[in-house]
């Protein structure tokens, strides 16, 4: 499929949604105990947003009417 946006853009969301991973994972660490606590909270928080950013399911579909 062919690129339909800029290539700009593109990368500018990437780079926003690494660096704020990133900082996210370095917030997380500070509050718990040990490192597999972090991860674990992260993988939880990752799982959520896909699930609900409509990646897994429509958002037309959740949508109220």
């Amino acid at each position: 499929m062919p690129m339909q946006g800029s290539w700009y853009y593109f990368a500018a969301v990437v780079a926003a949604v690494l660096f704020t991973s990133l900082e996210s994972a370095f917030s997380f660490r500070s509050f718990r105990k040990t490192d597999s606590q972090a991860v674990q909270y992260r993988m939880i928080i990752l799982l959520a947003s896909v699930f609900f950013s409509g990646f897994i399911m429509s958002l037309e579909y959740t949508s109220a009417r």
